[in-house]
């Protein structure tokens, strides 16, 4: 945990795979929102999205001049933030993930110094887009509607 009121919460690419939290974000989430967002990292950390986006980083560094390869990055990067919160939604809901990514994004929430550049967080890909993306959702079917 950061001793911070910044509001803050990525995941490291670590041997054993880190979650880092600030203080300030744990004041700003619910219960539920807390849910959503560490589940949110771990599907980061299961679907190894920092190992793909450390490849297509030093891609980029050789073959930057591509711009397949120039574009590459950042969509990755919006996709793995759209694949974990699709992860995320499932286990809390759509409306506790959509406000802790308004929550974290708001006013107060900034890059922590000394985050480290593979640090995996929604502040690069678009928060907004990405909370109506969630809004505009479909709610998935429940257990009893599928049987």
């Amino acid at each position: 945990m950061l001793p911070t009121s910044d509001r803050a919460v990525y995941s490291l690419p670590t041997r054993h795979a880190n979650i880092v939290i600030s203080q300030g974000a744990l004041d700003a989430l619910s219960r539920d929102e807390l849910i959503a967002v560490l589940s949110h990292e771990r599907a980061h950390i299961r679907q190894r999205h920092h190992a793909l986006l450390g490849a297509l980083h030093s891609l980029r560094g050789v073959l930057g001049w591509v711009p397949l390869i120039a574009a590459a990055a950042l969509a990755v990067a919006t996709y793995a933030e759209m694949a974990a919160d699709d992860v995320a939604r499932r286990a809390s809901s759509i409306r506790a993930l959509a406000g802790a990514l308004l929550a974290l994004s708001g006013p107060g929430s900034s890059a922590v110094p000394g985050t480290p550049a593979l640090a995996l967080h929604g502040a690069q890909t678009g928060t907004s887009w990405r909370a109506r993306r969630l809004a505009a959702a479909p709610t998935p079917p429940s257990g009893w509607c599928v049987a």
